[in-house]
C-alpha cells in the first residue's frame, strides 16, 4: 500500500470520524436530504484520556497510540492539529481510487516476466481498460492538508506531516460502490497474476479501504 501497510483495525473509522466533525459544516435538520458541505479550516484535536491496560486489551500490546496517531498521542492533554488549506471538487472512478492507493509497479516484478506477461498485466491495469469495465463516476471533496502530529508543547510553525490529499465522498454509498468494484477488478486480474507467479493484490474490507485512504 502507498505510504503504509494496510492495518486491519477499525481504527481508520474513529480517525475519519474525528476528522469529519471537526472539519463538516453540516445542517442538522428532520429532512432526509443530505446536504454536507467541506470547508477551508483547522481543527485542534486533545487526549483528554488514555487508559494502557483498555489500549492493550481493545487494540494489541504491540502496538502503541503512536503508531497511528503519531507524537505524544499517549499523553493526556497533547494536542495535535489539521488544517485544510484548499478544497476541491472531483470525480473519482476506479482507476483514480488504484493509483490513490496503490503504487503498481510494487505489485509487477518485471524480473519475474516476460515481455508477452509484461504487456497483459499492463492492460489490466491500464486506465482505459479500468474505465471501460467500471465507468461509474463518484462525487469526491479533494482536501489539501497537513498536520501537525500530538504535542504536550505548543504547536511548531511548520508542520510535521507534508501537504496530502485527503478524499471525502459526498455520498456515503459511493465509498461502497468502490470498494466492490475494486475486489471485483482485484479478483479478475488475480487469476493471471498467480499464474505468472507473482503476488496478487489484496482483497480488502472497509476497514483497510478505508484506511488506505486516509493514510
Amino acid at each position: 500500500m502507498k505510504r503504509d501497510s494496510v492495518k486491519r483495525i477499525s481504527l481508520g473509522f474513529f480517525i475519519l470520524s474525528t476528522i469529519l466533525i471537526g472539519l463538516f459544516s453540516t445542517s442538522i435538520t428532520a429532512t432526509t436530504t443530505y446536504e454536507p458541505a467541506l470547508n477551508k479550516g483547522t481543527a485542534t484535536f486533545m487526549v483528554n484520556q488514555y487508559n494502557e491496560g483498555k489500549w492493550e486489551d481493545t487494540v494489541d500490546r504491540e502496538l502503541e497510540p503512536d503508531d497511528f496517531f503519531d507524537g505524544d498521542s499517549d499523553e493526556i492533554g497533547a494536542r495535535s492539529r489539521i488544517t485544510i488549506k484548499n478544497v476541491g471538487d472531483q470525480d473519482w472512478d476506479l482507476h483514480d481510487a488504484l493509483i490513490f492507493i496503490f503504487d503498481v509497479e510494487d505489485f509487477i516484478d518485471e524480473d519475474k516476466l516476460n515481455e508477452t506477461e509484461l504487456v497483459i498485466l499492463l492492460s489490466f491495469i491500464s486506465k482505459d481498460y479500468v474505465d471501460e469495465i467500471y465507468p461509474e463516476q463518484h462525487d469526491v471533496w479533494e482536501a489539501l492538508t497537513v498536520q501537525w502530529d500530538f504535542e504536550t508543547e505548543e504547536f511548531d510553525e511548520t508542520p510535521d506531516e507534508r501537504t496530502y490529499i485527503l478524499p471525502i465522498f459526498k455520498e456515503p454509498k459511493n465509498f461502497k460502490d468502490l470498494l466492490d468494484d475494486y475486489n471485483k477488478w482485484a479478483l479478475s486480474l488475480n487469476t493471471t497474476m498467480l499464474s505468472f507467479g507473482i503476488e496478487p493484490f489484496p482483497i480488502i474490507d472497509g476497514d483497510d479501504f478505508l484506511w488506505s485512504l486516509i493514510t
